[in-house]
């Protein structure tokens, strides 16, 4: 992090701090708010000071509430976001060796994943860059139980998920200025 941030991160959407916020008119974000608060940390790490309502709005603005919140937010408004707050933004589907090189040199990350089943729930998680190659992942359990709080590279980061039983789907990376 580059010290302009004076928000704090959101490392569990279920604390009891954040998961009665409604998300859309139907979700909230102990169940649907991962996008929202990917998006938030990702915000607030690069941007400095933000709020909730500020991002959500903005979201929701841009279209990226799906299924009025019970689906959570569509991919679509995490990139039409990203690129509304930072212009440069790198996208990558299910691939992970272009995730690996799109997240080079990247700032922050969000990632989509699927847990582990077919009909298993998507997931969207930050990563904030500390240090070259590396991202401190957050709203993330497998990655806390792992990992604690140490940056890891999205070489690590994907074993992880494969370790899993993950599915990747989506990543954004922001880049540098």
């Amino acid at each position: 992090m580059d010290g302009k941030s004076t928000a704090e991160l959101i490392d569990d959407q279920t604390s009891r701090a954040v998961c009665d916020i409604p998300w859309g008119k139907r979700g909230n974000t102990g169940d649907n708010g991962c996008g929202w608060i990917a998006a938030y940390n990702v915000t607030a790490a690069l941007l400095g000071k933000t709020s909730r309502e500020d991002v959500t709005d903005a979201i929701a603005r841009l279209g990226g509430v799906w299924f009025s919140g019970r689906f959570g937010t569509r991919p679509r408004g995490i990139t039409k976001y990203l690129r509304s707050r930072f212009g440069k933004v790198k996208t990558a589907g299910p691939f992970l060796g272009r995730w690996r090189k799109k997240s080079r040199g990247a700032r922050a990350v969000i990632v989509l994943f699927q847990h582990k089943g077919l009909f298993s729930p998507l997931h969207y998680v930050s990563g904030i860059g500390e240090g070259p190659g590396k991202f401190r992942f957050y709203n993330d359990d497998g990655y806390s139980s792992r990992f604690g709080e140490d940056p890891v590279t999205m070489d690590e980061f994907c074993g992880l998920m494969k370790k899993e039983g993950r599915k990747p789907l989506m990543l954004w990376a922001v880049a540098e200025d």
